[in-house]
């Protein structure tokens, strides 16, 4: 197991981001300020006494807590000519900084110093990894005539390459497969605890969520629409937390999603999971093992198409082109 010290400034003592940037002979630098944060570092810091103060100079900061609680300041010295001062306070004022280069601004080095007082503590690392299937649900809105095109001619691939990129919910789904490791060691008996975990909060779920009641409203021909719809089942997915603590598993937290389906009052089941209030971040899958891709209109018709190859989409177009 490995460990890492947890470094807390105390009451009224602040961490501090020295970003320097340099063109020719003239620099400037931004000024970042935590009072309140968590950082974690590989090695214990030594520390100094400076005009009575205590400062602790840092590298390889990682943040635990508090990464964007910080105060900027602009520190412009007087040697830099007025137009650059102009630009960088522009800049700054704008958010826009990424853009600095194109004034011929390098960043040339970055300082962390803690000021004053904090607290330390080694702590533990672990790895969190939840292994799982996914769904992905696609839904393409598209119009009555190009229903009847895709459903009589066959959808252009560049109209697929479209819906492909329509996906409309994603998330693991709890099933046989899924597992949590730590530090690369299942959790044993996991099906059972978390299967458990997953039921009370389904009840949970569905206390606060009414079920979709189908509407009454007539279904005609003017309010009828139309979409291409479909899944993506993933069998392999993972998701990955680091914690700095002793795995406690009453600390995981499901939170249930279900998502409707067009055309329909059926639904797709999903969810997330997080370590007390820290979500696991996707990592990677495996791509698609199976999907599913249909035409389907709101009043329930479901019907399929084919998909046209490149070389027949282009070939079509060109025909196109001859007869305008």
């Amino acid at each position: 197991m490995s460990t890492k010290f947890l470094i807390t400034p105390k009451r009224k003592n602040s961490l501090i981001k020295q970003e320097f940037y340099k063109k020719g002979k003239q620099s400037f630098y931004i000024e970042s300020k935590w009072n309140e944060c968590s950082i974690l570092l590989d090695k214990k810091p030594k520390s100094k006494i400076v005009d009575g103060e205590k400062v602790t100079s840092l590298k390889n900061v990682n943040f635990k807590d508090g990464r964007f609680n910080e105060k900027e300041r602009l520190v412009i010295p007087d040697n830099v000519s007025a137009e650059d001062k102009k630009v960088l306070r522009k800049k700054f004022k704008d958010f826009s900084f990424y853009s600095i280069d194109d004034y011929g601004w390098k960043q040339s080095k970055e300082i962390y110093t803690l000021c004053g007082e904090f607290d330390i503590k080694e702590v533990p690392v672990h790895k969190l990894t939840l292994h799982t299937s996914e769904i992905e649900g696609l839904v393409m809105s598209i119009t009555k005539e190009k229903f009847d095109e895709y459903r009589t001619v066959g959808m252009p691939y560049s109209d697929y390459e479209e819906y492909e990129d329509s996906v409309e919910y994603s998330g693991p789904i709890f099933d046989e497969l899924t597992s949590l490791s730590v530090d690369g060691v299942e959790i044993s008996d996991f099906q059972k605890i978390f299967g458990k975990k997953y039921d009370l909060a389904l009840k949970e779920y569905e206390k606060e969520h009414s079920p979709i009641k189908k509407t009454n409203k007539k279904i005609t021909k003017s309010n009828i629409s139309y979409a291409v719809v479909g899944d993506r089942w993933i069998k392999r997915s993972w998701y990955v937390l680091t914690i700095y603590e002793e795995f406690d598993f009453s600390k995981i937290v499901i939170n249930i999603s279900r998502d409707y389906l067009f055309g329909n009052d059926k639904f797709r089941e999903t969810f997330t999971l997080s370590y007390g209030d820290i979500d696991f971040d996707f990592h990677e899958n495996n791509g698609a093992n199976s999907d599913s891709c249909e035409l389907m209109s709101s009043d329930g018709k479901i019907v399929g198409f084919e998909l046209l190859d490149e070389d027949y989409d282009d070939e079509y177009e060109d025909e196109e082109h001859v007869e305008d």
